[in-house]
């Protein structure tokens, strides 16, 4: 079964009219006096620093990550108490991109005091393009969102054409058209079911079957809605649901920001912050038949860390009989792809190699990056599915997960 992202059917590629366009802008919220403080030491990307409490990727302000260029920089006021304004560069500094504060080369307050800060914050949306049954073309305009923006949705005998993205602090000018030109089932991975031979065995006659979920924070769920929208809860249920007769246990072993060789070898690549609870000896402790392997954090390697780390993950699982099924990642913050362009394929060294690898070596893949790759054609821009803006998706990015891996595992 393949979960759609949205409600959509392929519409025709010809159009009898021109197609409506946006005419209202992406929402801003203007912010007056937030008090905050400014941080005694510079940011690191989006560590540290001072967030500014309404442009955070959170349910509600002052809470999750800062959000990626959704403050205009340019509107920004600082003041003091007695109300100064304070001078950028010498008093503060701005980090346009990840939205957050900074102490100046001289500031002439310090971390205990109290500032106000005034300021734009944008707000993205998709509108869509919408075929009625009578064959009209209309636009309807979507819930616009700090974080990720949900489509209008379609009535009875409505087919969606297309949609229009419109970026933070975008004009009805900018909006950039998204035409659906396929669907998720379309999407050219390299999912394959390679050496899983026991472990489909074992479901299809209806044994008991142990899985672990091996990975960093997108394997843990970060913020996921619930529990139940982790990929590894989805996948779970999902395989019970096909496979009724089988006794399917599912463990997730995950530590956020955690990279594969810090699990090999934590004596020599020790977590920051988790150093005890990355141990090989947890992902095999209880003896799964089945080990799945999502590290994002990977993504810096090249091939041969690829071939050299990945090697020794299928050696040590096999040596206590384990199967394996690696996943490629998800889509990233445009900055951290490498490019700005919301359509253009993934290029990342370590995703290439891990496909390369698992081909090469016999092994399982479930291809999550090619169908990240893919969205695009579905009308999505993949930005909208990342929840924090950087790296962590929403309810519907970690339903893909489910989808490739569900791939591997035919009931016959």
């Amino acid at each position: 079964m393949m979960i759609s992202l949205f409600p959509l059917t392929i519409a025709a590629m010809t159009v009898a009219a021109p197609l409506p366009r946006p005419v209202e802008p992406s929402p801003v919220l203007h912010i007056e006096n937030e008090p905050a403080r400014l941080a005694a030491k510079p940011g690191n990307k989006w560590a540290g620093g001072t967030p500014l409490a309404h442009a955070r990727s959170g349910d509600m302000p002052g809470r999750g990550l800062p959000m990626p260029h959704a403050l205009n920089t340019r509107t920004l006021t600082v003041r003091s108490a007695d109300g100064r304004i304070l001078n950028p560069g010498t008093d503060y500094v701005i980090n346009g991109i990840y939205s957050t504060l900074g102490p100046g080369s001289s500031p002439s307050v310090s971390a205990s005091d109290t500032v106000n800060v005034s300021y734009d914050v944008g707000q993205r949306r998709l509108d869509s393009v919408i075929r009625l049954p009578d064959g009209k073309l209309i636009l309807r305009q979507g819930n616009p969102s700090l974080t990720t923006a949900a489509l209008p949705p379609l009535l009875s005998g409505e087919t969606r054409v297309g949609n229009y993205y419109l970026d933070f602090f975008a004009t009805p000018a900018d909006a950039d058209w998204f035409p659906i030109t396929a669907t998720a089932a379309d999407a050219p991975t390299r999912t394959a079911a390679r050496s899983l031979d026991r472990t489909l065995k074992k479901l299809r006659d209806g044994q008991s079957v142990r899985i672990v979920c091996w990975g960093d924070s997108i394997t843990h769920g970060g913020d996921a809605s619930s529990p139940d929208k982790r990929y590894p809860s989805v996948f779970s249920a999902r395989l019970r649901e096909r496979f009724p007769s089988a006794q399917i246990e599912v463990t997730t072993v995950a530590v956020g920001g955690s990279q594969s060789r810090q699990w090999l070898h934590p004596e020599k690549f020790p977590h920051s912050t988790a150093p005890q609870a990355c141990r090989f000896e947890r992902v095999i402790e209880n003896r799964p038949d089945l080990v799945t392997v999502e590290f994002l954090n990977d993504a810096w390697m090249t091939a041969k860390h690829v071939d050299e780390i990945y090697a020794e993950i299928r050696d040590r699982l096999h040596a206590v009989g384990c199967e394996v099924l690696f996943i490629t990642p998800n889509f990233t913050m445009p900055e951290m792809m490498g490019s700005p362009d919301l359509r253009a394929p993934d290029n990342r060294p370590y995703v290439r190699a891990l496909k390369t690898f698992a081909e090469t070596n016999g092994l399982a893949l479930a291809d999550v990056s090619a169908r990240w790759e893919n969205l695009w054609r579905e009308g999505i821009p993949y930005i909208v599915l990342l929840k924090n803006g950087i790296n962590h998706p929403e309810d519907r990015g970690y339903a893909i997960y489910a989808d490739e891996l569900l791939k591997c595992f035919a009931a016959r």
